[in-house]
């Protein structure tokens, strides 16, 4: 942790390196160079209240665990185990923190990578919640998005990979591959139930994993 002296005010933050979903910050404070990274906060004065801002990687782990849970769900879903009400619940929850956690990485910690990258799946689940609460005779809305999210995981991954962030390369090409396969059972009407369960189980499986690796600054 850092602390503040009174009457420092920061300079202005400058991003160094971001590579999508993790950022790497550095302050100038006093003409020394801070980093801050992975389990480390930063405390900043906001007129003699003090804010302590979580790093990127415990965050992302945060919201890790919550897909991990939901995607079990959608996996039980799949094999008729759970009902879609319970279904829907679950996406309305993850969906709702994903979007709380995009929004502050892009709105207060100024990644707009990490937002972008964040809602992409927060909608996907709030958009299946929809589908389910409101009887949609068709998923096919939500299958094409989904091509569209797969789509957009692919500068994700390039950025990430040149960038040497090999699990977080690792976590886009796994979640770019389950969402395409989700435009395959609702956009091309292809039935891959089966299939789509089991994959939806592992990729559920290692998000819980790297969530805890995250969350514990173990990874």
């Amino acid at each position: 942790m850092i602390d503040f002296v009174k009457g420092l005010t920061p300079a202005p933050m400058e991003v160094l390196l971001q590579i999508g979903i993790t950022t790497r910050k550095y302050y100038h404070i006093a003409g020394k160079e801070v980093r801050i990274l992975r389990a480390f906060f930063v405390v900043i004065p906001l007129g003699g209240i003090c804010m302590t801002l979580p790093a990127p990687f415990p965050l992302l782990g945060v919201n890790m665990l919550y897909v991990a849970f939901v995607l079990f769900i959608i996996a039980l879903y799949l094999q008729g185990k759970v009902g879609a009400k319970e279904t829907g619940a679950m996406c309305i929850l993850t969906g709702s923190i994903n979007t709380i956690i995009a929004l502050y990485n892009g709105l207060i910690m100024g990644d707009t990578a990490s937002m972008g990258g964040g809602l992409l799946f927060a909608f996907t689940y709030l958009f299946f919640a929809f589908n389910i609460f409101s009887n949609a005779d068709t998923y096919t809305g939500l299958g094409n998005y989904a091509l569209g999210v797969t789509i957009t995981t692919l500068p994700f991954i390039y950025v990430n990979f040149m960038a040497g962030a090999g699990v977080v390369t690792f976590l886009w090409i796994m979640w770019g591959q389950l969402w395409f396969f989700f435009w395959v059972a609702n956009g091309l009407k292809k039935e891959i139930t089966k299939f789509l369960a089991i994959n939806t189980y592992l990729v559920a499986i290692a998000n819980f994993i790297i969530a805890i690796g995250f969350i514990f600054s173990w990874i």
